[in-house]
């Protein structure tokens, strides 16, 4: 029987112990590549968990409260209908929930297939190069070479930030774990006739298997990715017979057990144990005679330890980011069994870490003490020449290193001390300010960039607020724990209360007095539009005045307004009726401002009144030779005026008219026109007059307009003329001389 040798690394370093009932809640996405809910739960069990599984669709989020564990599966399944293979994956949305249930502290083991040629689903290396930083894909390292293919692929720390050059060796990284070539893998066959590969379990080409991170933590989400059949799918009919399920009881086990020191035992310092198990073991296994020759029993954390097979030279090597002692199992099995030969070394890696503590802020000369955190007890010393836990008073805002070491392994880290200057105040405003209760006011200080301001007397600084009494406003500035002050000391004055009074009325020619109250009694007071307090005054137009309070220059205003009432003017007309002997009838037309809209009272002269607008009254000549008439009006204010015109009372026409017998109109200004005048203004009046000859030289219905002596423009010749004058259905002719020629 042929045999072929390859090597295994394992590193442990606590043991744990197993079978703890402990609940843990398993999430299994329902989809027709969904995993053997039966089969998982049994490896749980096995492990120490008592599972709880839900199988569901992901529809809004997986919650770590509600779920410990998340199980997806997505690749081609086999549709019976279409008898051919289809591909089954998540969307979008599904992915980043379960991104999200991942960074929030889950669990998730990712089962996706890529097949030669086919196309895939990528959701498993997003989501593992988003949370992790890396940049796996799907490629020769993510590779599935088909049934019976004797290539085997692996992940490679080279794809993650470990930075090391591609090689088909199998190692842990400071990013993620790989595990290949796991013996009994769930390899999926048929019976011969259908299966080209002849059944070969040789190799389990199909299996790929990374964790991610490569050490996790309790609390720390975790992801487990095979690109083929990590844990077993559903039967199916192929090809009219039903594929063989290989249960992989190591590597299901290995899992669970992954998630049992996570969930329950909260080891933090123990890496993921990928090993095969010593049931494994194969009593016809040949003796294997492997030795190795260890490179050093001493390394630095992140350096790599080096395991040379002394039979044929093969070289295995080995790093972890962990300090102490680790055993590491060296294991020789053979490739086409279980048979195994192990062999265990210590090693001690060293990282002489130290921590000099967070970036420190302090003011010009204060002084300071360094201590670095040296938990390996190594040999530390400071740059600057600074000496750990001794104060010191730095000058300027600099670097200071910490280098520690410790059996030839180095660590360095640095914090920086900042010296800032105290900020400087400048203030808005004088440090002695007045104001008036309940005046805005602001107060601004201004200081260097990044300073923090805060006023007391709970105001903020470049805010209006109300001024109510006097204070003392302090300001501080301060930059970390560097700190200046200033103040500013406010007076407070009350302001004035005025009254101006109440609003007046009054008739034009009537006085007013302006007197305000106002408290405090001795602040000064002013008017306005002229107006002094306490003095009688005689407005003669509506006006408001204002009256301004003055109090250590806290104003107060108040104002009240004087309404001047000036009555229509007065003014009316008569007409006389002579038709009575001795009675004459005087028409009075009133032709006052206002019309009708105001009160009137007609005092006729003769003991008599009226209050009508346009009254008629009769005088007897016999009785009364002259009536003096007065027209009153008031207006709705109970404002006076009037006026009076005095008429004579005759018997006759005659003595109502006086019309001259002589005229001069010769350019003296003096008697220049020739007209009739009237007691009384006439009605129905015609004037004119003739020459000589009898012809009509001048005419005239308007009692008021005279004759200039003029006729076609000329200066008529001096002589003597008649005239004719109608008025009051009465007529009058007579003669006169004109006497213009000089």
């Amino acid at each position: 029987m042929y045999f072929r040798n390859c090597f295994l690394l394992l590193a442990l370093i606590v043991s744990y112990t197993l079978f703890g009932q402990n609940t843990v809640s398993i999430f299994i996405l329902d989809s027709n590549n969904k995993v053997d809910s039966a089969w998982v739960a049994d490896r749980y069990t096995q492990v120490g968990f008592t599972p709880s599984i839900t199988i569901s669709e992901i529809n809004t989020t997986l919650n770590t409260s509600n779920f410990d564990v998340v199980i997806v599966a997505e690749g081609y399944s086999y549709d019976n209908n279409v008898g051919d293979f289809t591909l089954d994956i998540i969307n979008e949305n599904e992915r980043q929930i379960i991104q999200n249930f991942v960074e929030d502290g889950g669990h998730v083991v990712w089962i996706t297939e890529n097949w030669d040629d086919y196309p895939a689903s990528n959701a498993a290396f997003q989501t593992i190069n988003t949370i992790y930083e890396t940049f796996v894909s799907e490629s020769a390292f993510f590779n599935n070479g088909g049934m019976g293919s004797p290539n085997i692929y692996r992940i490679h720390p080279s794809i993650g930030p470990a930075g090391l050059s591609p090689t088909e060796t199998v190692l842990s990284s400071g990013s993620y774990s790989t595990m290949i070539n796991v013996p009994e893998c769930n390899k999926l066959y048929t019976p011969d006739v259908a299966d080209n590969s002849g059944n070969i379990f040789e190799t389990c080409t199909h299996t790929v298997l990374a964790v991610f991170p490569a050490r996790p933590k309790p609390n720390e989400g975790s992801i487990i990715i095979s690109t083929e059949l990590g844990l077993p799918f559903q039967p199916f009919i192929f090809y009219g017979f039903e594929p063989i399920f290989e249960y992989n009881e190591e590597l299901d086990s290995a899992i669970a057990l992954l998630h049992y020191k996570l969930l329950i035992e909260e080891n933090t310092n123990e890496l993921n144990d990928w090993s095969d198990i010593s049931s494994n073991a194969n009593p016809n296994c040949p003796v294997n005679v492997a030795s190795y020759t260890l490179s050093d029993t001493v390394v630095c954390v992140g350096d790599t330890i080096f395991f040379t097979h002394n039979y044929d030279g093969d070289v295995l090597f080995y790093s972890t980011q962990d300090s102490g002692y680790i055993d590491i199992t060296i294991t020789n099995f053979i490739i086409n069994g279980t048979c195994n030969d192990d062999t265990m070394v210590t090693v001690r890696f060293v990282n002489p870490i130290v921590d000099p503590g967070n970036n420190i802020n302090i003011c010009v000369g204060d002084e300071i003490v360094l201590s670095a955190e040296n938990p390996s007890n190594a040999e530390i010393s400071w740059n600057n020449g600074v000496i750990n836990n001794v104060p010191f008073v730095p000058q300027e805002s600099d670097t200071y290193i910490v280098e520690s070491t410790l059996l030839g392994c180095s660590y360095r880290d640095s914090l920086k001390v900042f010296v800032i200057e105290e900020p400087v105040i400048s203030l808005n405003t004088e440090y002695n300010t007045i104001a008036c209760k309940g005046e805005q006011l602001i107060f601004n200080a201004t200081t260097n960039p990044n300073s923090n301001i805060n006023w007391n007397n709970n105001i903020n600084n470049n805010t209006p607020f109300t001024a109510d009494s006097s204070a003392d406003y302090f300001v501080q500035a301060s930059i970390g724990n560097c700190i200046s002050t200033d103040s500013i000391r406010l007076t407070v004055y009350e302001t004035p209360i005025v009254e101006a009074g109440d609003d007046q009325e009054i008739c034009i020619g009537e006085s007013v007095i302006l007197d305000a109250v106002v408290e405090p009694i001795n602040s000064i007071i002013s008017w306005n539009n002229q107006g002094v307090d306490g003095i009688y005054f005689y407005p003669n137009q509506t006006k408001t005045y204002t009256v301004t309070a003055n109090f250590n220059d806290c104003i107060s205003k108040d104002s009240l307004t004087v309404i001047v009432n000036i009555p229509p003017k007065p003014s009316f007309e008569v007409d006389i009726n002579y038709d009575t002997d001795y009675i004459n009838t005087y028409f009075f037309q009133n032709s006052s401002s206002g019309g009708m809209n105001y009160d009137y009272l007609w005092d006729f002269g003769d003991s008599t009144q009226s209050n009508a607008f346009s009254p008629s009254h009769d005088y007897d000549s016999r009785h009364i030779k002259l009536a003096n008439v007065t027209l009153y009006i008031y207006d709705d204010f109970g404002c006076l005026d009037s006026i009076s015109k005095s008429y004579r009372i005759n018997e006759n026409l005659k003595d109502s008219v006086f019309v001259p017998s002589a005229f001069t109109p010769n350019g003296d200004q003096d008697n220049e026109l020739f007209i009739p005048i009237f007691n009384i203004s006439p009605r129905e009046y015609e004037f004119s007059i003739f020459n000589r000859w009898g012809q009509r030289i001048f005419y005239s219905t308007d009692p008021k307009l005279g004759w200039n002596g003029r006729y076609k423009n000329k200066l008529v010749q001096n002589g003597i003329y008649t005239y004719k004058l109608l008025f009051n259905l009465k007529s009058i002719t007579g003669t006169f001389t004109v006497m213009g020629e000089k």
